[in-house]
């Protein structure tokens, strides 16, 4: 699967977000709980997602639930103004309605996102990662595809790793699930460029930014949502509200976020954002494929912030001896600002990769 794999792996370094033991699975769908208002308890409004209980594993999606649901609304794409011709809207309306306290609670969170995010200069942490797929998922253990695990490091204002150094994937034609040590997504952003290290084509690839998206393009690649938060820019390109039950009140923030632009929706159908409340870092995230069939959770961990100690250097990517001699060579995939003006959601915003179509083999 090489979904939100390209200026992706910059969507990381915007949202951050989930399974540790068999109780995520386990759970179905809950029924739905309000979500709070600007009054934090007052129960105005129901959400459908719901804190986790006992675990870090977020609420099953893969049931049917109605989290999983995309806006029925559709647009025409419309003309831009300027270089960036054509901004495919996919729901011209929110496919939920907030009412004015509520409206002004989320305005507050995200302006306070934004205000902690400035703060951020360098950031470590783990991550654990499950793929849950209906299609080639395994039926026995809620259609789980894979588990893995992996670090994020992120130095302000555009460079950062993802990396997933191990992981295990179920086989649907042997049903047994097996490590996988080749084809681990491993991508880096030195602030000129996107690379993807392609164990399969024995490739480090690298994909320029055009000028006007540098700097920028860490905020949007393979993780929605985790630092330089902005929430003009959020609001811009998301439906979003504030989904907190009431046991998370104080501890968690939840959000919910769908896509108003095709390009965002071709990545994801939904999104679920948690951030600890003390100091708004991304606790774990869900991420709804297109067609809702499969889902990938992010739980994050041994966070560092600003850390003296850190070492940025790492974050200059190169082919090492030992994989050069292995036939690895380097690629420079030069795409035209043209064809990434033309879905750009927003002026100054840097594009996302393509998903693969869900349910597609990663190789």
């Amino acid at each position: 699967m090489q979904h939100c794999r390209s200026a992706a792996c910059c969507l990381v370094w915007t949202v951050l977000f989930a399974c540790s033991s068999p109780a995520l699975a386990q759970n179905a769908p809950a029924a739905r709980q309000p979500a709070r208002t600007a009054a934090r308890g007052d129960t105005r409004t129901e959400s459908n997602s719901r804190a986790p209980a006992g675990t870090t594993r977020l609420p099953d999606a893969r049931g049917g639930s109605e989290q999983n649901a995309s806006p029925n609304a559709k647009a025409p794409g419309g003309q831009r103004q300027g270089a960036a011709p054509i901004i495919k809207q996919v729901a011209p309306q929110a496919p939920f309605e907030l009412t004015e306290s509520q409206q002004k609670l989320l305005d507050q969170i995200l302006r306070k996102w934004e205000k902690e995010s400035e703060k951020v200069n360098r950031f470590s942490c783990t991550f654990t990662r499950w793929e849950y797929d209906k299609a080639f998922g395994n039926p026995n253990d809620s259609f789980k595809k894979s588990q893995g695990q992996g670090t994020i490091r992120y130095k302000s204002p555009d460079r950062g790793e993802y990396l997933v150094s191990s992981s295990s994937e179920f086989d649907p034609v042997k049903k047994v699930e097996s490590p996988k040590t080749e084809g681990l997504d491993h991508w880096l952003c030195d602030g000129q460029a996107i690379f993807e290290f392609n164990s399969a084509k024995k490739q480090l690839i690298e994909r320029p930014l055009a000028p006007d998206m540098k700097g920028k393009a860490i905020s949007d690649g393979p993780l929605p949502f985790v630092f330089g938060a902005k929430a003009d820019q959020l609001k811009r390109r998301y439906w979003m509200r504030d989904v907190t039950t009431k046991e998370e009140v104080g501890k968690h923030i939840w959000l919910e976020a769908f896509p108003k632009f095709q390009q965002d929706a071709a990545n994801f159908q939904s999104a679920t954002i948690i951030l600890n409340e003390s100091d708004f870092l991304p606790f774990a995230l869900r991420l709804v494929m297109p067609g809702g069939a499969s889902n990938t959770d992010y739980h994050f961990a041994d966070t560092k912030v600003n850390d003296p100690l850190a070492v940025v250097e790492y974050l200059m990517p190169k082919i090492s001896p030992l994989m050069a001699a292995r036939g690895w060579r380097h690629v420079v995939e030069d795409e035209s600002s043209e064809s990434a003006k033309k879905t750009a959601p927003g002026a100054g915003e840097a594009p996302q990769a393509k998903r693969a179509p869900a349910g597609q083999q990663r190789k």
